[in-house]
């Protein structure tokens, strides 16, 4: 017979009484709306309600969203790259792997989950581990990635035990001995190393993924997400052809070398459409001027045979 499934997500959460009046609320509220408060509160529903701590933008999310809240998808994405911006959702974390949380969100999980014994969690997606006063080493939490407990109850470690052979329940005794510490720091080296990709092919097909990623460097640099991923593909062969080696190399660093690669290529179409223009200028120039001389030319001509003309009719 199954077991019942582990519950991860929470039934409710709490919302402070200043959430109107905070500044990075008021910011999303005046740039996207009033509808945008509706957003966002149904943005931490469903973060709570799902996974807890985080949730994953992908295509469906904004449809998800406005089916709830009654806007367009268009109005949830503007919404979710003004939060982005103004700090309420963790920037480096949407980067790096496409999902929405902050410090505050996983604060407050991790305070309601405190008492669990079986909520698995992903290091690298947690933020400031080590420094939070309730963080992964004072939690029961199952890093799943690394299949780490960070703590165990000691109550539970002894209804555990069972009449096993005395070499195995040594092990599983030094198991559940495992230190908050030394838990501790191990899950600060996971969730701080940031694990590179082997190439830059896929950091492109990650960044492709990132909707947000994309919208946001779009906008500022005054183009459309098509344009945008036509020049990631053009900075992918541009780093092949140059024989650039990506070894050691994150998903951070892609997108910076991108920024940086992008700036210098928009500037140097810049500079080819200025000296374009102005040698179509020169040569409209050149037009005009000619074109006035041959009018000359031709109104001379045509004095002169009227001259003529006349000076033989005087004969």
């Amino acid at each position: 017979m199954a077991g019942r499934p582990i519950k991860q997500g929470i039934d409710c959460f709490p919302l402070d009484v200043g959430f109107f009046t905070d500044v990075k609320i008021r910011k999303i509220a005046k740039a996207c709306g009033p509808n945008a408060t509706s957003v966002i509160i149904s943005l931490l529903c469903n973060i709570y309600r799902k996974q807890g701590y985080y949730i994953l933008w992908d295509d469906d999310l904004p449809f998800f969203i406005a089916d709830e809240v009654g806007v367009s998808e268009g109005c949830v994405r503007e919404v979710i790259i003004k939060a982005l911006q103004v700090g309420f959702f963790d920037v480096e974390k949407h980067s790096a792997y496409g999902i929405l949380t902050s410090a505050g969100i996983q604060r407050r999980f991790f305070e309601i989950i405190k008492r669990r014994t079986n909520i698995e969690i992903k290091s690298e997606y947690l933020i400031n581990v080590c420094n939070n006063s309730i963080n992964v080493c004072n939690n029961s939490i199952n890093v799943c990635n690394n299949s780490i407990f960070a703590y165990k109850n000691p109550t539970t470690a002894k209804e555990e035990k069972t009449k096993k052979e005395s070499a195995k329940e040594k092990n599983k005794k030094e198991e559940n001995n495992t230190t908050p510490t030394t838990a501790c720091a191990y899950a600060c080296e996971e969730a701080s190393e940031a694990s590179p990709l082997p190439t830059y092919e896929k950091f492109l097909a990650s960044s492709l993924r990132s909707q947000a990623w994309l919208e946001t460097l779009a906008m500022n640099y005054h183009m459309d997400v098509p344009r945008l991923k036509d020049l990631l593909h053009d900075f992918l062969t541009d780093n092949i052809c140059r024989g650039f080696d990506d070894k050691g190399k994150t998903l951070r660093d892609f997108k910076s070398h991108f920024n940086n690669w992008l700036l210098v290529r928009l500037r140097v179409e810049k500079e080819q459409h200025e000296k374009q223009s102005d040698n179509g200028n020169r040569q409209g120039n050149g037009a005009a001027a000619t074109f006035e001389q041959r009018r000359d030319e031709a109104a001379d001509l045509v004095a002169r045979i009227l001259a003529r003309n006349n000076t033989q009719a005087v004969r």
